[in-house]
């Protein structure tokens, strides 16, 4: 006997294939605020098809149970419901091109784009020493010679409480010189990994899951080799640094 499988379990099924393959393409950058619609319609068509050939009645597919009238309406509601949560989701998406004419700090630069608009970027998933702190100076000095000047491509997918776009800062590799070099270098986890960077654990499950693993292994390995901050007996996170800083 072929095993059967519901109308309800079947949508709930596309829906989730539609959020993991939308989560999929918005951490490779293909998702971004100009291209939400053309998005959506894209997973459909890739996802919910298959998905939908395999859940007909009949031939090689797998049979529908039937389900009842109130069934019928949840699976509905819930499809659609996915399908609105989905688009809003990645509409918070954003990608950015353009070059960085400033670096505030350890982790914020400033990036000029095309359009002569400036955007304030704070680099996600990472914590530097503030200015005042020890390291602070060394680290901007870090992240000045990882990006200013170069032209960069940012991902972000929100924006902090001070108005910043909060994001992953991708950058050439220092030893490519043309202009056409592809934009590989993390510029976060380059600063974790030369110890000029805490990675901001707080922050962790706005990464994605590959980031965020990298990330903390980075940052462990530094602490191992004792470099950058981590020549300190006693490093401050500055998170800890501010709230003793506070009057």
């Amino acid at each position: 006997m072929s095993p059967s499988l519901g109308r309800v379990e079947c949508k709930r099924a596309m829906a989730v294939a539609m959020i993991s393959a939308a989560s999929r393409a918005r951490w490779r950058g293909d998702i971004n605020s100009g291209s939400v619609c053309s998005t959506v319609i894209s997973v459909a068509s890739k996802v919910v098809r298959p998905l939908r050939r395999i859940c007909t009645q009949g031939g090689r597919g797998i049979p529908f149970q039937r389900a009842s009238d109130r069934e019928s309406e949840i699976s509905r509601r819930f499809f659609w419901a996915t399908l609105i949560a989905l688009a809003a989701w990645s509409a918070s998406a954003e990608t950015i091109t353009g070059r960085v004419v400033g670096v505030a700090d350890g982790d914020t630069v400033t990036v000029l784009d095309a359009d002569r608009t400036q955007h304030k970027i704070r680099v996600a998933g990472i914590n530097a020493p503030e200015k005042n702190q020890a390291f602070g100076q060394r680290s901007k000095a870090s992240m000045s010679d990882l990006v200013f000047g170069k032209d960069v491509v940012v991902k972000s997918n929100k924006r902090d409480r001070y108005g910043r776009l909060v994001g992953k800062v991708l950058v050439a590799v220092p030893y490519c010189a043309v202009s056409t070099c592809p934009k590989t270098l993390d510029a976060g986890l380059a600063q974790i990994t030369a110890g000029m960077a805490w990675w901001y654990r707080q922050y962790a499950r706005e990464q994605s899951a590959e980031d965020a693993s990298t990330y903390e292994v980075a940052e462990q390995a530094a602490r191992d080799r004792r470099v950058g901050l981590w020549r300190d007996a006693h490093p401050v996170a500055p998170w800890d640094w501010r709230r003793a800083a506070r009057p």
